[in-house]
């Protein structure tokens, strides 16, 4: 919903944070099932509008891997970088909670690895580089440089 992220100017948060959980149209809309008509040019033009945000608060995508289902593409989840251009990038792994579990399988969540080898694959493409990761968690943390004083460091 593009139109509520444009009214953030007005009172802008610290930190505005977008789940993205496919590099395409297609994928989107097997892993989403939208309800929302045309939920896909929705999403483009919301990123498309981060550049700008990005001047009033920090800007986070999180790319939710799924084993089996969207670790394909590396550049295009890139181009989805390049468009938003995002002070952060969490790449982390799907977890098998919840009422996902009636959709997908354990084997869907990734391995810590296998995440950062594919985070990695994604920065080389967008030009961002891994800063941070946390095992235990499966996550990855891209950016395009790391800035000193950055208060969220995993250990």
């Amino acid at each position: 919903m593009p139109e509520k992220i444009e009214k953030l100017l007005e009172e802008p948060p610290t930190q505005l944070y977008i789940s993205v959980d496919a590099p395409n149209e297609e994928l989107f809309n097997l892993i989403d099932r939208p309800i929302i008509k045309n939920a896909w040019q929705g999403l483009m033009k919301t990123l498309s509008l981060l550049p700008e945000l990005r001047q009033k608060m920090r800007t986070v995508l999180r790319f939710t891997l799924i084993k089996g289902m969207n670790m394909v593409n590396a550049g295009q989840w890139a181009e989805i970088i390049k468009l938003s251009k995002p002070m952060f990038v969490e790449v982390k792994a799907y977890m098998w909670v919840g009422m996902s579990r009636e959709r997908l399988e354990q084997s869907n969540m990734p391995l810590h690895e296998e995440v950062k080898s594919f985070a990695e694959e994604i920065a080389k493409y967008a030009d961002y580089k891994v800063i941070d990761e946390h095992e235990p968690s499966r996550v990855v943390l891209l950016m395009k440089e790391d800035f000193e004083g950055r208060v969220m460091k995993f250990d």
